[in-house]
């Protein structure tokens, strides 16, 4: 939601959130059916995931005044935080697990370093 207010950010929070969800979807389930759960019960789940993201957008929305960018810069950074922590404290460490991919994780690491500098400087230009 307060990537909506912030000019040009908009896509890009929501490419992000959308390419997400679909690994998200997949390594949830897997885990839920291997846990046993049924899937109508794995359908719910998602189906109340999938409703968090508008509703949380909608909410942060309404309740971030466009002219209040204090608040906004907030929001953005306190998202920011919370994928910067998952990443190093969850992800980072699995990473490294896998030695014989280490090089490949660099590359693909690069590439998203990469990519987001495109984008960054694509949209300063438009």
């Amino acid at each position: 939601g307060s990537g909506i207010l912030v000019p040009g950010l908009g896509l890009i929070v929501f490419l992000a959130v959308a390419t997400h969800k679909a690994p998200e979807a997949f390594s949830l389930s897997s885990v839920l059916l291997h846990s046993g759960v049924q899937r109508k019960k794995i359908i719910l789940i998602h189906s109340l995931i999938l409703a968090m993201i508008p509703l949380g957008g909608c909410t942060a929305y309404l309740l971030i005044q466009e002219g209040n960018l204090s608040l906004i810069g907030k929001a953005i950074a306190f998202s920011a935080g919370t994928f910067l922590h998952i990443s190093l404290s969850d992800l980072l460490p699995e990473v490294h697990k896998h030695s014989h991919s280490k090089f490949k994780n660099l590359i693909a690491f690069l590439a998203g370093l990469v990519l987001m500098w495109a984008l960054a400087n694509h949209l300063e230009v438009h």
